[in-house]
């Protein structure tokens, strides 16, 4: 969920290289004159320099640099410089974590300069369709069950977001049961009066007009909601308003987790449901009661609580903890750095290290993690900074002939994130700079190798035709959008599958698939692309770019697939994606044969590719069924088995593979 303030944590080593060797005030003493100049004498410039005195000579005293970097922060602030202000405060919450009363003080700093968002901005609203149509249809399905039993039906949503800030909301049926059409404001709810702080919206997310009433009811004072309809509302008509309180708390925090207190009073029986939708990074550790249904979408997870109440107080206590799994394929990952990791000759006047992602980034976190002894990390001299929406920049100091391990998140420390607050896969930057005669130094096996076994864990497959040559991937690229052109005039769907086999019988999968937008309007938006039996695919687009997915897991064992375009797709244009799920070895038999089954169960009218690539040194001993063609290009075998099929037909080939004598 997106919420600036609650993303504001920035974990970050703090890291300090030099002490002063000679210092002509003792600590105490500058940072007394710099309070005095601050606040007595309101110098602030004068300040400032007294602070920066502070820093250039204690910087490895953190609770001295901290407070050192607070008042910065306060001096720019009183300036009038928020954006500088609020680096430092930045600085404080990520470099001096152990300082907590300081941090505390920084971080309510910046909640007041990066405000809380806007209600009319709630993560409730911002949460997927999806989301929303997976909770009118339990509300729709718990109606007909009010209505058989002749009772209202009552829901609320409570959304928490990654700071466990408490969102809430909850839907209002209203149906129209008399002869005469709606168009005067009128009663369609009502609340206890300490709970009229919200906003209310209908089913286009449009605001509404409403006021409130107060009544004396039997169970004390109430406000009724008086809705003004935005649209006459016919006898027999059936709406559903939403609404969200604009009221955000912190959920308390207990020995056993953060609590969160669902409850509603209504008052006389009904069918009540509480909706909590938590980001997939949350995990219910106990509750106190059961829970009805629960459903993964995208990214969030959705549990329904519906109770059949009679009078009484509904209460439910839900004790949350944060585990934060993401799928691996939506994880921004860095592309590029400077400078480049095992590099071993870096110019000593270098002054910043950078990482690049391959994905917009939210701009107000990162994690440049120390690991190791304080030797092997570079000298920080400045605030860290984005300098573009993917670039972000460590100013540093470096030494000749000097080895340096720096990581971009670590299991601990992940506040490299995306926009959509998916933190970065880790990544090390391994380097070393030249000596003082100009000559490359070596860099030290153990930091080399740990750096090399992060990347490698954390590195994601290529396309799965640029592994081959590129005359390859145009011959297996054209002899699909051949097959997509007949089955379109066949009024047939297609699928491809692709198999790179190399000489030690390691295996890449992947999938060739055309989209065509065929909605009469530009696609630059969301779009289903099916379905796969893995969450994990990577999904390029011809030029090589990888595309943003999002995946929901379907009953049985596959999961849908979504995917926003790079670039806008006009409408009749085609976009050719290649899929990637990476590198596995096949069985060998001990005739030294390999198995290779390549299958799939499509469902609706197709027309099916199975490509297989093989080296010139490997061939096919023996196939269940004859492939429908075959090229051999540049050093590689291509064989095809095109096969049209009709609805609910597995598609099946078994293959036995043996190098050539």
């Amino acid at each position: 969920m997106k919420n600036l303030k609650s993303t504001i944590v920035i974990l970050l080593l703090a890291v300090g290289l030099l002490s002063s060797a000679t210092q002509a005030k003792p600590a105490s003493m500058l940072l007394q004159e710099g309070l005095y100049a601050e606040e007595t004498e309101g110098d602030l410039e004068k300040a400032i320099s007294l602070y920066e005195q502070v820093l250039e000579q204690y910087k490895d005293v953190e609770r001295l640099a901290a407070r050192a970097t607070y008042q910065l922060g306060m001096c720019y602030l009183k300036k009038g410089e928020k954006e500088k202000a609020a680096e430092y405060f930045q600085e404080v919450v990520g470099y001096y974590p152990e300082q907590k009363t300081v941090v505390k003080k920084a971080q309510d700093q910046l909640n007041k300069i990066i405000p809380p968002v806007a209600p009319s901005e709630s993560p409730l609203m911002l949460l997927p369709t999806e989301v929303y149509q997976y909770i009118f249809g339990l509300h729709f399905d718990a109606g007909k069950k009010a209505s058989e039993l002749g009772i209202p039906n009552n829901t609320h949503i409570y959304g928490i977001d990654d700071t466990f800030i408490k969102h809430r909301g909850g839907l209002i049926d209203v149906f129209n049961m008399g002869q005469d059409t709606w168009t005067e404001p009128r009663k369609i709810a009502q609340f206890t009066c300490n709970n009229t702080n919200l906003q209310l919206f209908n089913d286009s997310a449009e605001k509404q007009q409403f006021e409130w009433k107060e009544v004396n009811s039997a169970y004390g004072t109430r406000c009724q909601l008086i809705w003004t309809p935005d649209r006459p509302v016919k006898p027999g008509e059936f709406r559903v308003l939403g609404y969200i309180h604009n009221d955000l708390n912190p959920l308390p925090k207990t020995t056993r987790g953060h609590q969160l207190i669902m409850q509603n009073d209504f008052g006389s029986e009904v069918i009540e449901s509480f909706f909590l939708v938590l980001p997939a990074m949350f995990k219910i550790t106990d509750n106190s009661s059961t829970i009805t249904s629960h459903q993964r979408i995208g990214y969030f997870d959705i549990y329904e609580f519906r109770r059949h109440m009679k009078g009484q107080k509904n209460e439910i206590t839900v004790i949350l903890d944060k585990v934060e799994v993401y799928p691996e394929n939506a994880k921004p990952v860095v592309i590029d750095s400077f400078p480049k990791t095992y590099s071993n000759d870096v110019d000593l006047d270098i002054d910043e290290v950078t990482v690049t992602f391959d994905q917009n980034m939210f701009q107000y976190g990162w994690s440049w993690v120390r690991t190791g002894p304080k030797e092997i990390y570079p000298e920080t001299v400045g605030n860290v900074k984005y300098i573009d929406s993917r670039t972000c920049r460590l100013p540093v100091k470096v030494k000749p002939g000097k080895p340096y391990l720096v990581l971009i998140n670590s299991p601990q420390y992940r506040s490299f994130r995306n926009i959509d607050h998916i933190p970065a896969a880790e990544f090390a930057i391994v380097f070393a700079t030249k000596d003082i005669d100009g000559n490359p130094t070596e860099i030290p096996a153990d930091m080399l190798q740990k750096a090399q076994a992060i990347n490698e864990r954390n590195a994601i497959p290529k396309p799965v035709l640029d592994i081959v040559p590129a005359a390859v991937r145009t011959y297996i690229a054209d002899h699909f959008r051949q097959t997509h052109i007949t089955a379109e005039e066949k009024g047939l769907r297609t699928n491809s599958h692709v198999h790179i086999i190399d000489e030690d019988f390691n295996r890449d999968f992947g999938l060739v698939q055309i989209y065509k937008n065929k909605t009469g309007q530009v696609v630059d938006y969301e779009v289903s692309m099916g379905s796969n039996d893995s969450p994990e695919n990577y999904i390029y687009d011809g030029k090589g770019v990888r595309q943003k997915i999002r995946t929901q897991k379907i009953p049985g064992s596959n999961y849908r697939y979504f995917w926003t375009p790079s670039e806008p797709i006009a409408p009749g244009e085609t976009r050719m994606l290649f899929y990637s799920t990476g590198t596995r070895k096949l069985n060998v038999d001990e005739y030294h044969k390999a198995s290779l089954r390549m299958q799939n169960y499509y469902g609706s009218p197709v027309i099916e590719n199975f490509y297989l690539v093989l080296p010139v040194n490997v061939e096919i001993d023996s196939q269940s069924e004859p492939f429908t063609s075959h090229e051999t290009i540049e050093g590689f075998d291509i064989y095809c088995w095109s096969k049209e099929q009709g609805r609910n037909v597995k598609h099946r080939v078994d293959l036995k593979l043996a190098k050539r004598d």
